[in-house]
């Protein structure tokens, strides 16, 4: 075997190395809990305070579910708030730049 068959070998064998780590990797994610439980943990994973948080529960500002006095938050529902706080702030350095 030449070298640029064993190179081309150890290329397939990695490219199903990582097609396998690939499959675990969804696998486990979605298993992951997707709720958030408290405004602790999810003022942390905002990467805000827990009085801002409550701010924009109050303003319905960001989706939430309330079980009896328990609250939580949809991962995903914080993740797209983080995203949207961030464009917003990249158009307004955009906007203020030019200005």
């Amino acid at each position: 075997m030449g070298i640029l068959e064993q190179i081309q070998q150890e290329n397939r064998e990695l490219r199903n190395e990582l097609r396998e780590f690939k499959e675990f990797v969804s696998d486990y994610l979605s298993q992951v809990d997707d709720e958030i439980k408290g405004y602790s943990a999810a003022s942390r994973f905002l990467g805000c305070s827990v009085s801002k948080l409550e701010r924009l529960v109050r303003g319905n500002q960001i989706p939430y579910t309330k079980h009896g006095k328990t609250i939580s938050f949809s991962r995903e529902d914080l993740v797209n708030h983080k995203r949207q706080r961030r464009i917003e702030k990249r158009s307004n350095y955009t906007l203020n730049k030019a200005a």
